[in-house]
Parts: C-alpha cells; sequence; structure tokens
C-alpha cells in the first residue's frame, strides 16, 4: 500500500516483477519462502560467497550463515533491492498499481458484494428451474 514504510525502489520491484520472477528461496534456517528474483539471489544462485562476516544476532534458530536474512531484508526495506531479499505472494506479478489502503479495501468490497450479489441471482435461479 502507500502507507507502507518500504522504500520507493521495494514497490516498484513488486510492479516490474514477472511470472518468471516469482520463486522459492530458502532461508538461512531451511524455511522456504517466495521471493522476487534479485541480484542477490541471482548471485546466491550462482554460488557466490554472500554470508556475513560475522554474525550480529542472536536469533532463535541456529542458521546456516549462508547469508544473514536480517540484513538481507532491512537492506530491500530501505531501497538496496539489488542487495536484498524481496518476499512477496504468488501473484505479485500481477499488480499493476500501489494503492492507498482505503482503495484496496473499497475494491475488496466492492468485489466481495459483486460476487454475492451473483451467487444470490444464481440460487434464486436455481430454485425456479426446479419448481
Amino acid at each position: 500500500s502507500e502507507e507502507c514504510s518500504v522504500s520507493k525502489e521495494f514497490k516498484k520491484t513488486y510492479l516490474k516483477a514477472q511470472k518468471e520472477d516469482i520463486i522459492n528461496v530458502q532461508s538461512p534456517v531451511g524455511m522456504t519462502g517466495r521471493a522476487v528474483k534479485t541480484d542477490f539471489i541471482r548471485r546466491m544462485e550462482e554460488g557466490e560467497d554472500v554470508s556475513p562476516e560475522k554474525c550480529k544476532f542472536k536469533c532463535l534458530k541456529k542458521c546456516s550463515y549462508k547469508y544473514c536474512i536480517n540484513d538481507r531484508l532491512v537492506a530491500s526495506c530501505q531501497g538496496d533491492v539489488d542487495n536484498g531479499l524481496v518476499f512477496c505472494g504468488a501473484n505479485t506479478y500481477k499488480m499493476q498499481e500501489i494503492l492507498p489502503v482505503k482503495e484496496i479495501f473499497r475494491r475488496f468490497v466492492r468485489d466481495a458484494e459483486s460476487v454475492y450479489k451473483e451467487n444470490k441471482t444464481q440460487r434464486k435461479e436455481g430454485s425456479t428451474e426446479t419448481a
């Protein structure tokens, strides 16, 4: 949303994403996440050493130190998308604009009401056909 505090570069990454850019990545603790393919991910896939010099955190779970997820998330949120991680949903590539929350909910309610009315009409038509 427009109100989200991430950088404009982060938001632009969503808008520029193509279907093939949405991939699954392995976190340093072994969990899988969906992300937009960034230069950081490309470098990691090519085997570049992207591990931190030393661990700055006392995370809840011991990780592989392959990379620091905190550093990469902060980098992308602050605008350094090329060196960061941009987690996303499966349909991120379908985004065409960044909207205010009020407009997102207005559209959500409008679409939900439309589906409700359509289903109500279909149920009504179905009950008259069986009578």
